[in-house]
C-alpha cells in the first residue's frame, strides 16, 4: 500500500524505476510539440522519493495528493482543448512548470543540507537529480524567453533538455542495477536453514543467560568479524545449540538478531554523541562493517534513517 505506515523495503526503488519510465515516456513526446504536462509529474515523485529516502514514510495522502493537483488541472484542460491547447495555456504552463522543477529540488537541497556528510546510494541519488532538475528549468526558461523576446540561440535548449533526461535516465538505471546487486550478494541476507530441535526449560535458560552476557556486558556485537563460531567458543555452547534458540524461541536468525544489538548501540551514540559522527564511522563504531547494511537493519527497525533520527532528536532538544 502506498499510504501503508510500514513501506515495502523495496519502495525507493519503485519510484525510482517510475522516474525513469516517465522521462523515457516524456522523451518520446518531447520533440513532437505534444504539451502533455508531464514535467509537473517530476516534482511530486522526487518529493515522494526524498521522504522515503529520508525518513521512510511518504506522508498522509491528502498531502501527498495535493502535490499532484497542478499536474491533474493541466491535463484535464489539456484534454479539453483536445490536445492542442491555446496561448492561455502556454501562458500559465511554461512559468509553472519551470517553477515545480525548480522549487521542489531546491527545498528537498536545502532540507539535505543538515546530512551533507550523508553519502547514502539514496540521498547521493537524489542530489544529482536535484541538480538535474535545476539544470533542466535553467534551459526550458531560455527557450521560453528565446520566443518570448525573440532573440536566437547558439544551441537549441530543447536538445540540451533532451540530454540532460537521457542522462538522468541513466543515473536512474545505474542505482537500480547497484541496488539489485546489493540485494543479491550481500552476505548478511543470507537466512540459515531452521532445524527443529526441541529445547528444555534448563537448555533455554541456560542459553539466554550466556548469550545475554556475551552480548550485554561484553558487547561482542562490536565485533563486525562475529561469527557464530566465534559466539560460540566464546560461550562455551555449542553452535546448533545457539541456532536452535534464536530461531525458535526468538523466531528470528542469527544475523538479524545480531544487528538488533548493534542497532540499538547506533541509536545510544546518536543520542549521546559530543561531535557529530560521519554515518561510515557511527557504522564501524556499531559493529558494521557495511554502511549498506547499517543504513538497512536501521531503517528496518527504528522505521526511518539515521540521518532522519539525528535530525529527531535535535529537534527535540535531547
Amino acid at each position: 500500500m502506498l499510504f501503508a505506515k510500514t513501506l515495502n523495503k523495496n519502495a525507493f526503488e519503485w519510484f525510482v524505476l517510475s522516474f525513469a519510465l516517465l522521462q523515457v515516456i516524456h522523451l518520446l513526446f518531447i520533440f513532437q510539440n505534444y504539451s502533455i504536462p508531464f514535467p509537473f509529474l517530476y516534482g511530486p515523485i522526487f518529493m515522494i522519493m526524498y521522504k522515503i529516502a529520508s525518513s521512510g514514510k511518504i506522508g498522509n495522502r491528502i498531502s501527498v495528493m495535493a502535490h499532484f493537483s497542478m499536474f491533474i488541472f493541466f491535463l484535464l484542460w489539456y484534454l479539453f482543448e483536445l490536445g492542442n491547447p491555446s496561448a492561455l495555456y502556454y501562458e500559465f504552463y511554461f512559468p509553472l512548470m519551470i517553477l515545480s522543477l525548480v522549487c521542489y529540488p531546491l527545498v528537498a537541497l536545502f532540507r539535505m543540507r543538515r546530512s551533507v556528510s550523508d553519502t547514502s546510494n539514496k540521498l547521493v541519488l537524489l542530489r544529482q537529480l536535484a541538480f538535474l532538475g535545476n539544470a533542466i528549468g535553467f534551459f526550458i526558461g531560455l527557450l521560453l524567453l528565446s520566443h518570448k523576446w525573440g532573440f536566437e540561440l547558439d544551441v537549441n535548449p530543447l536538445y540540451v533538455v533532451a540530454f540532460v533526461m537521457v542522462f538522468s535516465i541513466l543515473l536512474l538505471t545505474n542505482y537500480l542495477i547497484i541496488a539489485k546487486g546489493y540485494e543479491t550478494t550481500d552476505i548478511e541476507d543470507i537466512r540459515p536453514q531452521k532445524i527443529r530441535v526441541v529445547m528444555d526449560d534448563s537448555r533455554i535458560r541456560q542459553c539466554a543467560e550466556k548469550l545475554a552476557d556475551c552480548m550485554c556486558e561484553d558487547k561482542l556485537f562490536l565485533d563486525a568479524g562475529l561469527t557464530l563460531d566465534d559466539l560460540s567458543k566464546k560461550t562455551a555452547l555449542p553452535k546448533a545449540l545457539i541456532t536452535d534458540y534464536i530461531n525458535q524461541q526468538l523466531q528470528t536468525n542469527y544475523y538479524e538478531w545480531l544487528a538488533k544489538f548493534r542497532i540499538e548501540h547506533a541509536k545510544d551514540l546518536l543520542e549521546h554523541e559530543r561531535q557529530v559522527l560521519k554515518m561510515e564511522v557511527l557504522a564501524n563504531q556499531s559493529g558494521f562493517n557495511s554502511k549498506t547494511t547499517f543504513y538497512r537493519y536501521f531503517k528496518q527497525y527504528v522505521g526511518m534513517s539515521p540521518s532522519a533520527y539525528r535530525e529527531n532528536i535535535e529537534s527535540s532538544g535531547w
